[in-house]
């Protein structure tokens, strides 16, 4: 396994271990005065974890995808709102879904020997786009980690 397959695998873990034992409760209070709720920021990284794939797929097609949208409040808005009406368990799963996603086209292109594609900022691989996702998520699974203490 890649060094980004392993740390797609470990923010995932670290996801679940972050939520694990919250009750279905806790995941429509917010997680700060004036904040999402957890199922809010779960929407809010299922909609852009599968808008990283979308994109790294479009490049390796050849296709030159759109660049980050300008409207990050509003379509975080729509995220959260659309993912707010599933329980804990379906969110959990698509994002596991679009992780299993993420690590079958790592495989593929690893195993093809070409995964550099052009993103709005230049060259990039699927390897170091893949794992700007995994960020993301390690930088939510703090947050959520505060709502436990």
């Amino acid at each position: 396994m890649s060094e980004a397959a392993d740390k797609i695998n470990d923010a995932h873990e670290q996801l679940l271990a972050a939520v694990a034992g919250l009750s279905e409760q806790q995941w429509f209070e917010p997680l700060a005065p004036g904040k999402w709720s957890l199922k809010g920021m779960v929407g809010h990284m299922i909609y852009w974890n599968q808008w990283g794939l979308d994109y790294a797929r479009k490049g390796l097609a050849g296709m030159r995808p759109a660049g980050f949208p300008e409207d990050f409040e509003l379509i975080n808005q729509r995220a959260a709102a659309q993912w707010s009406r599933k329980n804990s368990t379906a969110l959990i799963a698509e994002l596991e879904r679009i992780r299993d996603d993420y690590l079958d086209l790592l495989a593929q292109t690893e195993a093809e020997g070409d995964d550099t594609f052009e993103a709005q900022d230049g060259s990039t691989t699927v390897s170091e786009w893949l794992s700007s996702f995994a960020d993301h998520q390690y930088y939510h699974c703090k947050q959520i980690r505060l709502l436990k203490e």
